[in-house]
């Protein structure tokens, strides 16, 4: 929560100092080095240029009466992301075809952006924008556009062998916890974590981390990193709205049928979770998982973008999400990294089946219902799959058992010879 707590109120857009700023507090938090990509403004990449900056500096709507309206140091929502600077009056019907409310939420200040044309406008919650009376309005936005650069963050931390798994998420949206500062969160932790173990040389995989803001960020890396990744990701996860304490999300990747995609699933079965459609997407998985790319992408989140009340207003603030909830996420996702670890192919060269009792792997007594009859089944029915294709996910899987139980009994098949890697 401490990182959280610390970016919370910086303005973020997809080229701002606030951006840059936001990276040097994420960076203070991290053990291993980031490396910087940073992308200028004008660069073009299959029509998507990057933009020069959006700052905010003020902000200030006085109603007829003198009250005065935004309060930047409340909430920087007030003024939609991308705004031109302005200094004018206006009547109060003018001024509501710029004004954006939610009356689904009339306490809430909705997130809006215009990034890429030339506008102006403001939000307030619907209980402000419903006592508005006529008479005339003075606006005046201040904002600077300089050129700058869109900044791109990653990680490599290798493992012992090439092929890698690859998390991904975005910093762009402006004072939003679960939605914006959850996934950063998450990454960060995991970061920290596999560094440390990547110096004992614990670690199979090796592991990419990037961070950029969403969508066109992740396109440009896609434009600098796409041939060099696509041939050593295994699996990859998008970490997004990963703040809340509640029941899981299941985002598939384009197919639903990748090795993220199964590892996933199987680490989910200790959890309450509910399945989404890929059809419903709406992070970076886009680009991961575009047909030129089809990289092995999924998510699973605390509760998915768009599905809960506070998306995208200032109600996603830092009492929505919370350390259980973080936390959480954090489990999960080493769940997944520990499964992705220790996932095994073994093979069974074994004319017939092994005579098992002789090395302690079958019981003496033949008796239905004790519970080493039982685990004599499951060894059988293990051995039966170990084809040289099958791996410990599908085992699991098949036979209805955790990931832990199948690992145990193989790894002692191991130890006894009956089986090779």
């Amino acid at each position: 929560m401490d990182f959280c707590i610390q970016a919370f109120q910086i303005p973020r857009s997809i080229v701002s100092k606030g951006n840059l700023d936001s990276m040097s507090v994420l960076e203070s938090f991290l053990i291993p080095k980031i490396n910087f990509i940073d992308i200028p403004s004008g660069t073009d990449f299959n029509g998507w240029t990057v933009p020069n900056e959006w700052n905010l500096v003020s902000a200030s709507l006085v109603s007829p009466n003198g009250e005065e309206l935004i309060d930047l140091e409340l909430s920087n929502l007030y003024v939609v992301v991308g705004s031109q600077s302005i200094d004018a009056i206006f009547e109060l019907q003018e001024l509501l075809s710029h004004i954006h409310t939610r009356s689904d939420l009339p306490t809430a200040i909705p997130y809006v952006t215009s990034y890429y044309s030339k506008t102006w406008g403001v939000c307030l919650p619907y209980s402000v924008v419903e006592t508005l009376e006529a008479g005339d309005y003075r606006v005046r936005i201040s904002t600077t556009s300089p050129p700058g650069v869109m900044r791109l963050g990653e990680i490599f931390i290798p493992g012992r062998e090439d092929t890698e798994v690859f998390f991904s998420t975005y910093f762009c949206h402006p004072q939003m916890a679960n939605n914006e500062l959850s996934g950063p969160a998450v990454w960060m932790s995991l970061v920290n974590s596999l560094w440390k173990k990547s110096l004992r040389n614990e670690l199979r995989y090796s592991y990419r981390f990037y961070i950029g803001p969403e969508t066109i960020g992740a396109i440009h890396y896609l434009s600098l990193r796409r041939t060099e990744i696509s041939k050593s990701i295994v699996a990859g996860y998008v970490l997004t709205c990963v703040g809340v304490d509640s029941d899981l999300v299941f985002m598939p990747s384009r197919y639903g049928m990748t090795l993220a995609d199964r590892v996933a699933e199987l680490a989910l079965l200790n959890y309450e979770f509910k399945r989404s459609d890929f059809l419903k997407r709406g992070s970076d998985e886009r680009q991961w998982c575009s047909p030129a790319i089809n990289w092995p992408v999924c998510s699973v989140m605390t509760n998915k973008y768009h599905d809960y009340p506070e998306y995208h207003t200032s109600l996603d603030d830092l009492g929505f999400i919370s350390e259980a909830g973080l936390s959480k996420s954090i489990k999960f996702y080493s769940e997944i990294i520990y499964i992705l670890e220790r996932n095994r192919i073994y093979i069974n060269n074994n004319v017939g089946e092994p005579k098992l009792d002789s090395l302690g792997l079958y019981p003496n007594i033949n008796k239905d219902g004790n519970t080493s009859h039982l685990e004599a089944r499951n060894i059988l029915n293990i051995l039966n799959m170990l084809d040289g294709k099958t791996d410990t996910i599908q085992i699991c899987k098949s036979l209805s058992l955790n990931f832990q139980e199948v690992e145990s009994l193989l790894g002692r098949l191991h130890a006894a010879g009956v089986i090779t890697l």
